[in-house]
């Protein structure tokens, strides 16, 4: 403003977060596309939705490589397919070798559950 001060803006605090308690993650064989990523979720609010996002950051020795996913639920678990991320990787980085994923899910309202990290190691 033109007094020097900062207009004022509504905080919403979500009454309510997913939470993940268990992450797992196959990387692809050297016959398929993909893997799987499986996230056991807590959601007291029941409100996912029937394919929420899973956020997702891999760590494989060079540039961060970050995306989403698409996921289906099915009794507290969320499942995605997992490309091969260090064959995405455009740095440099071997299409082999070990990756730590982080995830983190948003329900349908877009609210963020914790994030979780595992490793994984990708063949050929």
């Amino acid at each position: 403003t033109a007094a020097g001060q900062t207009s004022r803006a509504a905080i919403v605090v979500a009454s309510h977060a997913p939470a993940i308690a268990r992450v797992e993650a196959t990387a692809p064989a050297s016959a398929q596309a993909a893997g799987e990523l499986r996230l056991t979720v807590n959601d007291p609010a029941g409100d996912l939705g029937a394919s929420p996002y899973i956020w997702f950051s891999a760590a494989c020795g060079g540039e961060p490589i970050v995306g989403a996913l698409r996921g289906s639920v099915a009794n507290g678990v969320v499942r995605a397919a997992l490309p091969n991320v260090r064959r995405a990787a455009r740095d440099g980085t071997p299409p082999t070798g070990r990756c730590d994923i982080e995830v983190r899910v948003t329900d349908a309202a877009g609210v963020e559950s914790n994030r979780l990290r595992t490793p994984v190691e990708f063949g050929n």
